[in-house]
């Protein structure tokens, strides 16, 4: 990965918005995630 790519992924990886729908997103999953990977 380049330094640029690095950088906006750093920059789309701090942004709240997208830290709480991430969360929102995988954490009702991690049980059935949890379960498939027995």
């Amino acid at each position: 990965m380049s330094t640029t790519g690095y950088a906006y992924a750093i920059r789309i990886i701090q942004a709240p918005g997208f830290i709480r729908g991430l969360s929102a997103f995988f954490l009702p999953l991690l049980p059935y995630i949890a379960i498939r990977l027995g």
